[in-house]
């Protein structure tokens, strides 16, 4: 009983955890930023809604196995129709998040249509394997032969989505990594912050896909371990997605722009919102102007000075960690 309806019942109680940090990052997402792109809104909204469901559903199915199912070891033998439906709602946040992610990183890259098409076509031939592995499990007559029926489906689905979030993570930290030599001294910790998160992200989402692969091969005719990790792993997804919204307020507080600095030739100095021409533009100077001694100097908008190219790149679309 510890490894069958004792997993299922773990995995329902963390998931229930889970859910209730997606509820207050929702909270705190919508009152942190209200003006952000309807499109990202609604797929927290969406996100949000998804993950109601399938909690709901998972409850429904702890409750099934230990008080309608109660002292029936045959009610193992099969899933329960609202154990079915969490395959599904599983695949929808995990393909909702990790696209949103690909997304988010393909405007790091060049070629970015292409980036972003062919993973968006991964992830939806990903979706259709949730569905029909969802569908078919409405039909299983006992999860044994469902398992060996659908392994490789199962595999499938396991594989590419660690493979994906490898993927994603190594592409972000390549183009962060690669833009580190020619950022003002002050920003790099919060580059190496973003870099540590997106490490980070992808360390927690690929050890829990992993940890379900394993127990699937080694136990998954024996136990529900693997089961119980399947119920957790959504709303790790979502509350990553969560946390890298929320935390660019954080990021903002640190420097609201990242400055990359070309020495060579002089440019117009114009307004940067959230930098404050003082001190910061003695360090500035000290690293930069020519001669044997910087001193302090302050700048109206549009007076050149001789430091180089200035580019600005918004926090927004960095942190897609």
């Amino acid at each position: 009983m510890d490894s069958t309806i004792g997993a299922i019942e773990i995995g329902t109680l963390l998931s229930g955890v889970l859910f209730g940090l997606i509820t207050c990052q929702t909270y705190v997402y919508f009152k942190t930023y209200p003006r952000d792109a309807g499109f990202t809104k609604g797929l927290v909204a969406a996100l949000w809604v998804v993950e109601l469901i399938h909690t709901a559903c998972i409850f429904d199915a702890l409750y099934m196995y230990t008080v309608r199912g109660y002292g029936d070891p045959a009610s193992l033998i099969r899933f329960p129709l609202a154990l079915d439906a969490t395959i599904i709602l599983h695949g929808a946040t995990v393909i909702m998040v990790q696209l949103f992610f690909t997304y988010r990183i393909s405007k790091f890259v060049q070629k970015t249509y292409y980036l972003f098409g062919t993973a968006a076509i991964i992830l939806l031939v990903r979706f259709v394997a949730f569905v029909v592995s969802g569908v078919a499990a409405t039909k299983m007559t006992a999860l044994i032969n469902f398992m060996q029926s659908w392994k490789s489906l199962i595999l499938f689905d396991l594989i590419s989505c660690a493979a994906t979030d490898v993927m994603m993570t190594a592409i972000l930290v390549y183009q962060l990594a690669s833009r580190r030599s020619n950022v003002y001294k002050s920003t790099l910790a919060i580059m190496d912050k973003l870099i540590m998160w997106a490490v980070e992200t992808c360390l927690v989402t690929t050890i829990t896909t992993i940890a379900m692969m394993v127990c699937f091969l080694t136990m998954g005719e024996k136990n529900f371990i693997w089961i119980g990790i399947l119920l957790v792993q959504p709303k790790i997804f979502s509350n990553a997605l969560l946390a890298n919204l929320n935390s660019r307020s954080s990021l903002r507080e640190a420097r609201s722009d990242v400055l990359e600095m070309t020495p060579g030739r002089p440019v117009p100095l114009t307004p940067i919102s959230g930098v404050t021409m003082s001190k910061e533009t003695e360090t500035f100077n000290d690293k930069f102007q020519t001669g044997t001694h910087a001193t302090e100097k302050f700048y109206a908008p549009g007076t050149p000075v001789e430091v180089g190219q200035v580019h600005s790149v918004s926090f927004d679309s960095v942190s897609a960690v």
